[in-house]
């Protein structure tokens, strides 16, 4: 406190900032403010689609699909969401204008031509002409006499009940049909607003190679091609949310942390053999949160993890993995189911399959809508496959082929993902489910997919069922196949349809490369294959099938020369 008698100090007056330069103002612009009330200025224009009441049919189509994806689709509906590419759609579609029938202004022509002709008494020669049917009864009077050659089905008709019999009834009656987007793109080919369906009885020797390839390819896609699953059962974003918001509250009443989600998707990751490790150490008196941490998976998880591993090391014999050291667990079975796998399931929940964050996708695998979708497709069809033959081994084939995914094999996170559906209805097929955990590439599927089957049986399959894509057929069934000299009226290919356009293109470059390299050891596939092996796993020694030991290390772009046990060469 100062003392009495004397002033205090006055504050330092506060510095005042010196006013800036007024801008210079030209005088030839006068200033206009807009006003925008009632009789001012007109406001700029806005985006008012967030406003408009879309027409009923809009609405109406918007809300099928919604009801589309969230209720259960019995098959025979989810068929029809299942039509050509836009290649081959167009490649149809230039071959049914050929065959356009003739318009009102066309018939009438040729009638006046001809009543002319016979007013000048000449003869008229009267042909039949060779033209695209329409007509959902005339159709199926074709389709029941035999005489349809070709029949598409559009996608969108309305009511459905008009034609989701008619799939069935081709099938039945050994009439190739594909199924093509949509009714009123049929019409125009027909002179109609719309048309259900059209039918080809006959085409011109010109046409004719064309035809028999397009008819091929819906032989494979639809006729001969794998049952359609339910689809639907899609919950809405609100749902989804809320399933997982009550998932994290029932995780969090159990007591678990995130702690211990990064210990266990650790364990996932690295394998069992450090789950094991550190179950040990939690037995011998660790801290409290591992404690906790071996609880939180569930004994069902522990099971089918171990199960998995078991899947893949039986019949795999001892450490120097010799005839004498090695048992046949599945020596009663002749045939051969393999499923071709395409990513490392990394999931700890193996409930949820579907979706994205449970797989371990590329870059190009994560733009592509049902990508996960196709893997577990993949895995039922290999089941009902496995299912339909009981003398049939299911082997789901795929390795390490991920660093980032850690050391866990492809085939055994399909092998987990038919355990967690409980294999779809058909539990008997688990006591012949195995996996193969060396495979890099498809070639290696089928080539380390027979020699496993030896592993496990003690014999060569009699014969070979391999599911994937479909546009991966010709691979498989061309090229693979004739590279391994395989009986062709032994083997069969499976597959589920393309879910892009740059898939078929990646295709045939991949086929094209398969052409000159059958064995895929050549500069370009060979590195592939060494990318896809981060953990240095290497192919299957010759001694696991001693009968292709020669087969396994052959590197040409000639066919083997040697002998085969499943040819009569050997």
């Amino acid at each position: 406190m100062a003392p009495k008698g004397k002033k205090v100090a006055a504050a330092p007056a506060a510095v005042k900032k010196a006013a800036a330069p007024a801008k210079p103002v030209n005088p030839l612009y006068e200033k206009r403010p807009k006003t925008f009330g009632i009789g001012g200025d007109l406001p700029a224009k806005r985006d008012m689609r967030r406003f408009v009441k879309w027409p009923k049919y809009v609405r109406i189509q918007r809300q099928r699909r919604v009801l589309n994806q969230r209720l259960k689709v019995p098959p025979a509906l989810n068929r029809f969401t299942r039509t050509l590419d836009k290649n081959m759609a167009e490649s149809l579609f230039k071959l049914l204008m050929k065959y356009r029938p003739e318009d009102k202004a066309a018939k009438k022509e040729r009638l006046l031509k001809e009543a002319q002709a016979r007013e000048a008494g000449q003869e008229v020669e009267k042909k039949k002409p060779v033209v695209v049917k329409y007509g959902i009864n005339h159709i199926t009077q074709l389709v029941e006499s035999g005489k349809a050659q070709c029949v598409v089905i559009a996608h969108d008709v309305d009511p459905i009940e008009i034609v989701v019999w008619l799939p069935a009834l081709c099938k039945k009656m050994g009439v190739p049909y594909c199924i093509v987007k949509g009714k009123a793109r049929l019409g125009t080919v027909v002179h109609k607003k719309t048309a259900t369906a059209l039918a080809l009885t006959a085409v011109k020797n010109e046409d004719q190679r064309e035809f028999a390839k397009l008819v091929e390819s819906f032989k494979t896609m639809y006729n001969d091609g794998p049952r359609v699953s339910w689809g639907g059962g899609i919950m809405g974003p609100k749902s989804q949310a809320a399933q997982k918001k009550k998932e994290r509250a029932l995780a969090k009443d159990a007591g678990l942390r995130p702690a211990v989600g990064l210990i266990l998707l650790t364990a996932a990751c690295c394998g069992m053999l450090l789950f094991q490790v550190w179950v040990g150490v939690v037995r011998q008196g660790s801290s409290g949160t591992a404690g906790a941490s071996a609880d939180s998976m569930t004994a069902t998880q522990r099971r089918a993890l171990a199960a998995a591993r078991a899947a893949g090391r039986r019949g795999s014999g001892g450490r120097d993995g010799t005839l004498a050291a090695r048992e046949f667990p599945a020596s009663h079975l002749r045939n051969l189911v393999l499923v071709a796998c395409h990513s490392v399931y990394t999931g700890l929940d193996f409930h949820t399959a579907e979706e994205k964050s449970s797989w371990y996708l590329l870059d190009y695998q994560k733009e592509v809508p049902g990508q996960t979708n196709s893997f577990v497709e993949h895995i039922q069809l290999g089941v009902k496959e496995a299912a339909a033959d009981p003398d049939a081994l299911l082997l789901f084939s795929g390795g390490k082929t991920r660093r980032d995914a850690g050391p866990r094999a492809e085939g055994e996170g399909y092998w987990l993902v038919a355990e967690a559906a409980k294999w779809y209805g058909h539990p008997e097929v688990r006591g012949r489910a195995f996996t193969e955990d060396r495979a890099r590439d498809s070639m290696e599927n089928l080539l380390f997919g027979l020699c496993r089957f030896y592993e496990l049986t003690g014999r060569y399959p009699d014969f070979v069922v391999v599911v994937g894509y479909e546009f991966k057929a010709r691979r498989f069934s061309d090229l693979h196949r004739a590279a391994l000299r395989l009986p062709q009226e032994a083997f069969r290919h499976e597959g589920t349809p393309a879910l892009n356009e740059a898939a078929l293109r990646g295709e045939e470059a991949t086929a094209q490369l398969y052409e000159s390299d059958p064995y895929g050891c050549g500069t370009e596939l060979r590195s592939k294959r060494m990318q896809r092996d981060p953990f240095a796993a290497g192919g299957y020694n010759g001694d696991r099938c001693p009968e292709i030991a020669e087969l396994l290390s052959y590197c040409g772009p000639d066919i083997y020369p040697g002998g085969l046990p499943w040819d009569g060469t050997a």
